[in-house]
């Protein structure tokens, strides 16, 4: 009687635990799509909108000089102003080919490998990883890492 009661406890317990990180996957997953909605349109607000403040940008590659694992930051002030004044006539677009999302209902974390297109031709590929928190205002992003490699890519 007491192992039937805990097995029932158990799965009681993990359809629960299960439904609250679906809602935190699906919310995460939505605030990093906004983050990428705000990119395509050039709109510094609506990315800013889902940004933790102080968030942190960081690009992870090798120096191409001795091909030794660099870490490069850039602030956001400089890469939301560099988004926004790419030439209308320039087309961009960060397709992101999936999203692994894991949380504890406090911290995310998003793996999301990509193909970056500019002007119908593939640029470069990744993956990008996204750490978030959840604030009284939903998901924010406050640091996202990403590789940059030209060759393996597919579109």
């Amino acid at each position: 009687m007491i192992k039937r009661i805990a097995v029932v406890a158990i799965i009681f317990i993990s359809f629960i635990g299960n439904t609250q990180t679906n809602s935190d996957y699906s919310e995460i997953e939505q605030t990093i799509r906004t983050f990428f909605e705000g990119f395509h349109k050039q709109d510094s607000l609506m990315m800013k909108s889902v940004l933790f403040e102080n968030a942190q940008l960081q690009t992870v590659g090798f120096d191409k000089e001795s091909n030794l694992v660099i870490i490069s930051e850039e602030s956001i002030p400089k890469f939301l102003k560099s988004i926004v004044s790419i030439p209308k006539e320039m087309t961009f677009k960060e397709i992101i080919h999936d999203y692994l999302i894991q949380s504890d209902g406090l911290l995310g974390i998003a793996w999301t490998p990509y193909s970056f297109i500019i002007n119908d031709n593939l640029s470069h590929c990744g993956n990008n990883s996204f750490q978030l928190v959840k604030t009284e205002e939903g998901w924010k992003i406050f640091s996202i890492v990403d590789t940059r490699k030209r060759e393996g890519c597919t579109d």
